[in-house]
């Protein structure tokens, strides 16, 4: 999801000011799974250990790493979870507020053959290569004929709406501070 997010962030630059207008009524249940059901899957978030932080704790604490590893696979068994089920709402509720006509039409693009294109050459200018003019244009049309940049800003507002989100901050702070003590009862030293 991350990474969607992170492209829709990118393409806010080619959106024209009036392409977030506001929602019309919302979708059948019929459209919204259509759409769901077209959407690309986002990339698993990792069950495993962070490879990164288990070397990290690894080098501070050498001969735990049989201890450490399970600790961090728990953490991500904790926060997996989590991340998951925000980013199913987070959707769901982005593509509620579209609309029946919006919603449809993102549903066809997503199932077309451009939709690999516009991917290729979101992917591209989000990594910071720079599009041709021929690219640019191909993206503009891709951002006027769908209304994928409006989907992007609204998933983008959703997402920095999360960052707030009182319960998911709860819950995460959860899974930190479980992590961070079952690593101090392990004996394991943190910095």
């Amino acid at each position: 999801m991350n990474r969607w997010m992170r492209i829709a962030a990118a393409l806010l630059a080619f959106l024209p000011a009036s392409a977030t207008a506001q929602a019309p009524a919302p979708p059948s249940e019929t459209t919204i799974a259509e759409f769901l059901a077209a959407i690309p899957p986002s990339a698993p978030v990792s069950r495993m250990a962070d490879p990164e932080q288990l070397a990290r704790l690894s080098a501070l604490n050498p001969g735990k790493a049989g201890e450490i590893e399970p600790i961090l696979t728990a953490y991500q068994g904790c926060i997996v979870p989590v991340i998951e089920a925000n980013a199913s709402e987070m959707i769901r509720t982005v593509a509620v507020s579209m609309g029946e006509q919006k919603l449809r039409r993102l549903s066809q693009f997503y199932k077309s053959p451009e939709f690999p294109l516009f991917a290729s050459l979101a992917n591209k200018h989000e990594s910071g290569q720079a599009l041709s003019a021929a690219e640019t244009a191909r993206l503009n049309r891709f951002l006027t004929e769908y209304p994928v940049g409006e989907f992007a800003q609204k998933l983008l507002e959703a997402g920095n709406a999360a960052a707030s989100n009182q319960a998911l901050i709860t819950k995460f702070t959860k899974c930190s501070l479980d992590k961070k003590t079952a690593l101090i009862r392990a004996g394991v030293r943190l910095n």
